[in-house]
């Protein structure tokens, strides 16, 4: 868990990954738990929860879904903050409408771009909602740590 002024938040990080994108104690990843319900179709809030013990989606916390490649579903069953990393936006005829589409039947609390930094404008007016470069978006580099 990590600490919020004296409260302390859990911190569920969902990625396609089989290794861990950062190593922090107060992070709980599920990309390496996933890749059999990716395989059995799609992904959703209830599939990690069977996969992964330990999680209570009643309890305060917050989810950040890392988007690439694969979309997470029923996100609605996620009573905390609900988060989504996304980069990438330069692939496809329609890349942003298309997160728009996605984004209105799962919606989020806000967005962190990991790549695209010069389509921050164009995220925000498209989403409504919060959206912001992450780590070292800016320079176009990835996430990963």
């Amino acid at each position: 868990m990590a600490a919020v002024g004296s409260i302390q938040v859990p911190i569920v990080l969902v990625h396609s990954g089989p290794l861990p994108l950062w190593q922090q104690p107060w992070l709980t990843q599920v990309g390496p738990a996933i890749q059999a319900a990716l395989q059995h179709g799609e992904l959703s809030v209830e599939r990690i929860l069977g996969a992964v013990g330990g999680i209570d989606p009643g309890r305060p916390g917050v989810l950040l879904h890392y988007s690439d490649p694969f979309l997470l579903r029923g996100l609605r069953q996620w009573q905390g903050a609900r988060l989504l990393a996304c980069g990438d936006l330069h692939h496809g005829s329609s890349p942003i409408e298309t997160l728009a589409a996605y984004f209105e039947a799962e919606p989020r609390d806000a967005v962190l771009l990991t790549f695209n930094p010069a389509l921050v404008a164009q995220v925000r007016q498209w989403l409504q909602v919060p959206v912001r470069l992450a780590g070292r978006a800016a320079s176009c580099k990835p996430l990963k740590e």
